[in-house]
């Protein structure tokens, strides 16, 4: 079971209010509020653009602020599937997905 370490929310130009969750496996304890940067979310699709595609692989960048150097350090050395992060649209989830370490 998977829960809620770090959050945070904002609102798009159109309108649109988002809340992202990373969630890590067997966490009960507080919630840290992120705070993001100037482009807090970005969704990539590969593959080809046929709506018909059945299964077509994303990417979600998150991008927030670190108050010191090793403040994520456990996210970038975690195993594989310890950390989940949950993109929600107007409170419906819209994105989800495990965190693969890239660059921190």
């Amino acid at each position: 079971m998977y829960g809620v370490k770090y959050t945070s929310e904002f609102n798009s130009q159109l309108g649109h209010n988002y809340k992202v969750r990373i969630l890590q496996k067997d966490y009960n304890s507080a919630i840290t509020e992120l705070k993001m940067g100037g482009e807090p979310v970005v969704i990539n699709y590969n593959g080809s653009e046929e709506k018909f595609d059945i299964i077509r692989g994303s990417e979600c960048v998150l991008n927030f602020y670190c108050n010191h150097h090793y403040q994520f350090e456990e996210i970038v050395t975690a195993d594989k599937n310890e950390f989940r992060v949950e993109i929600l649209k107007n409170n419906i989830l819209y994105w989800s997905g495990y965190i693969i370490q890239d660059n921190y």
